[in-house]
């Protein structure tokens, strides 16, 4: 019903808001234009252009350059932006809806121009405003393309095809331990700030609030998404790992075992008793929600320091240590990551201790944390190769099961096996 108010009624709404000057907040694309941008830059502008550029992989995005020469500025000096925002048609409006992509736009907004928008490397925001019930919102920060580049391509992450556009000797050059262990200690700022802050479940834009709060409001988002998932396994995703062959998949069977597992031992009590957040044991706070290198962005010229973490469409309430896991497998590669994980973990675990002095080190032990980790790891990607592989070419399939499968051989083994008798996190596939 919502995707319906959103389509058919809203426009009208915020045009006439417009019009009487109630309400100046813009949206949708269609309402960009010239007079709006003054009042967002505070400067006089000459002339702008937009151009769409490629959309989001969920789809129903609009991501457009926006490029403008203000009036006082050499006539050949132009200031670069891009525009994010939702397109303008039902199926998109429902898809963000769906997935709450309106949170990013809320993030941004209540995190612009202050301390936290530094102590997270957030890229520098200008406008933004967003609805998580309504699916719509927009966003305007600088287009950092030219000096940034995906962090995906710099730690190891080639399954989308060779790196052209960077030159290998900065890439042989890269410290990737030391970067990694910067991005590792700025997420941990996130973490240590909301640290088991029970005032999140008030903020009703957070992705998790309504699972965590309990309730039947929380069972059957949790259930309906559960049987989802067992659905697009068994008819699609383990018919793909199926037909690649083991020739080309590392250590297969014991990952179809535990997903297959976990599947049918998964219920709504179980997740309730392992990640009750009433327990003082129960590490819970605000996560990026969709932490990996592809969302962060990396200047050429000081990577070490200068990166910023985007794409905040999933922040939410949930265990930390997840978000750290979801970095590590997707993007680092696998031998890098044997020998320098639990040492970049511990330096992880010493920032979030060290921002948050409440954080109780006698219950939150560096061992149990990292246990946590592993957890967090294989039940959040055993979801993520579900969905992502009916469309995804072979060589990304591969890279990415070996990339679990991996990590499932090395960290599977008594310590954990109890805490993964269930899914923890839940997603619409």
């Amino acid at each position: 019903m919502n995707s319906i108010i959103s389509f058919y009624l809203l426009p009208y709404w915020r045009s006439f808001k417009r019009l009487v000057h109630f309400d100046d907040d813009v949206k949708v694309l269609s309402e960009v234009d010239q007079g709006w941008l003054e009042s967002v830059f505070n400067r006089k502008i000459r002339k702008y252009e937009l151009e769409s550029m490629a959309g989001g992989i969920i789809g129903g995005q609009n991501i457009v350059k926006l490029d403008i020469q203000f009036q006082g500025d050499s006539n050949d000096k132009w200031n670069h932006y891009i525009i994010k925002t939702c397109k303008e048609n039902y199926d998109a409006i429902k898809t963000a809806i769906g997935f709450g992509m309106g949170r990013e736009g809320i993030f941004y907004s209540l995190n612009k121009g202050t301390n936290k928008s530094v102590q997270y490397h957030l890229p520098q925001i200008y406008y933004a405003t967003g609805s998580a019930y309504y699916g719509n919102y927009l966003i305007i920060m600088d287009n950092l393309s030219g000096d940034f580049v995906s962090g995906s391509k710099l730690l190891g992450n080639q399954c989308w095809g060779p790196v052209n556009d960077i030159p290998s000797s900065f890439i042989d050059s890269l410290d990737r331990y030391h970067l990694i262990k910067n991005i590792y200690e700025t997420i941990a700022k996130l973490h240590a700030n909301h640290w088991r802050d029970f005032k999140l479940l008030d903020i009703p834009y957070l992705k998790n609030r309504d699972i965590l709060s309990g309730g039947q409001n929380a069972r059957v988002p949790w259930e309906a998404s559960l049987r989802s998932l067992d659905t697009l396994w068994k008819s699609q995703a383990k018919k793909v790992f199926l037909s690649i062959g083991d020739d080309k998949l590392e250590h297969s069977d014991q990952l179809i075992q535990l997903m297959e597992k976990m599947l049918s031992e998964s219920t709504f009590e179980s997740f309730q008793s392992k990640f009750n957040i009433q327990n003082i044991e129960t590490g819970f706070t605000m996560t990026h929600g969709d932490f990996h290198a592809a969302n962060l962005l990396i200047s050429t010229k000081n990577p070490l320091s200068n990166f910023h973490l985007i794409d905040w469409s999933e922040v939410g309430i949930f265990c930390p240590f997840t978000d750290i896991a979801q970095f590590c497998i997707s993007n680092i590669p696998i031998d890098f990551r044997r020998e320098h994980e639990e040492s970049l973990f511990k330096c992880y675990y010493e920032a979030l201790v060290s921002n948050n002095t409440k954080i109780d080190r006698d219950i939150f032990t560096l061992q149990k944390c990292y246990n946590r980790y592993k957890v967090g790891g294989i039940e959040r990607w055993l979801q993520f190769i579900t969905m992502m592989a009916p469309a995804l070419p072979e060589n990304a399939n591969i890279f990415f099961h070996n990339q679990v499968s991996t990590f499932i051989h090395d960290h599977y083994n008594d310590s954990i096996k109890s805490d993964l008798s269930t899914f923890y996190t839940s997603y619409r596939v």
